[in-house]
């Protein structure tokens, strides 16, 4: 069995978001079958670390709300994901995927998203401290190797174009 399972698991049984029959149920299936839990695509990790990451810099300058949300906009997350991932990256996400992902990421409760402002092209994003233990607590680290990776791999096809 997964320990990262069983912990995510435990997490969302406390909370009250999933069942104790249905954790057991699931870590059963997993432990069987030899396969994990379904995991993130790429596009949707990057987003995760992103929000976490925002997440925990606001937690650190006390820029929280109740039961420690964080509260924010598209653009700004959006803004912070373009800094992180730089120009280096072949699977650059684009604004409406992000906003899409945004959105998954809030039928699965870790975010809010608010109704969308045509004339502001934005729209509030609160993020739920849920965040970090789906993320794991090393989020900046692993954005930071990523974007090194995709910059080693960017650099490497340029020059092998030459």
């Amino acid at each position: 069995m997964n320990l990262a399972s069983r912990r995510l698991g435990e997490f969302l049984v406390e909370r009250k978001v999933l069942s104790r029959d249905a954790l057991e149920e699931m870590l059963a299936r997993e432990e069987a079958e030899d396969v994990p839990l379904p995991r993130m695509k790429l596009d949707e990790t990057i987003v995760v670390l992103v929000l976490a990451a925002h997440w925990q810099d606001e937690v650190n300058v006390g820029a929280v709300e109740g039961r420690a949300t964080v509260v924010t906009t598209l653009n700004t997350l959006y803004d912070r994901y373009r800094e992180m991932a730089r120009p280096h990256s072949s699977t650059a996400i684009s604004s409406t995927r992000f906003r899409d992902l945004l959105k998954e990421l809030g039928q699965r409760s870790l975010v809010d998203v608010g109704d969308f402002d045509n004339e502001e092209q934005d729209c509030e994003v609160a993020i739920r401290p849920m965040i970090k233990l789906v993320s794991g607590s090393d989020a900046l680290q692993r954005i930071e190797r990523y974007v090194r990776h995709e910059a080693a791999r960017s650099s490497s096809s340029q020059e092998d174009d030459e």
